[in-house]
């Protein structure tokens, strides 16, 4: 739920902050483009992350992957819009937020027979989440509020770091 908060606080606030906060006009190119570049890069990611994950194991490819997912999401909102910069922290933040996701799956349907529905429960879960995140970008400003759902990585990392260590002696137990 926490990782899905970030990346719908990516996809609907972004293009808010491109026009509030940058004075951006609605319909302008950069926000197509910069949604554009975040999607194609979580599907890099996604790739990336089938291939990392039994390589590198599953804790260092998901919590890793979150922890710095949060370096390139800060530095997209804190670098100028349509630069390289702003481009390249887009390109990155799309991949470490979705390298996770196949051992994100993987394990879930190891966790839980009906893993599609807890893999989309949380993310349901994240849509109501940010709703309050609206009422809190009302309150303490937009880019703050923006800020605040990307660092929604970092508990989306936590959570998944306690559950795969409570996790491994059960499911090593099992396999033997």
């Amino acid at each position: 739920m926490f990782s899905a908060l970030a990346f719908i606080t990516f996809t609907g606030s972004v293009p808010l902050w491109l026009v509030h906060e940058n004075g951006y006009s609605p319909d302008a190119a950069i926000i197509g483009w910069t949604l554009s570049a975040f999607a194609f890069a979580g599907g890099v990611g996604s790739i990336l992350g089938g291939f990392l994950a039994p390589r590198l194991g599953p804790v260092l490819t998901i919590v890793g992957a979150f922890l710095l997912t949060l370096c390139p999401l800060t530095a997209v909102i804190a670098s100028e819009p349509g630069t390289a910069l702003y481009f390249g922290a887009i390109a990155l933040a799309g991949i470490f937020i979705f390298v996770p996701i196949p051992a994100l799956i993987i394990i879930a349907q190891e966790f839980v027979t009906r893993a599609g529905m807890v893999l989309g429960l949380g993310s349901a879960l994240a849509g109501i989440a940010y709703i309050a995140l609206g009422r809190v970008q009302e309150a303490v400003g937009l880019t703050n509020g923006i800020l605040i759902g990307f660092s929604m990585v970092v508990p989306a990392a936590l959570v998944a770091l306690v559950v795969l260590l409570r996790g491994a002696a059960p499911a090593t137990a099992a396999t033997e």
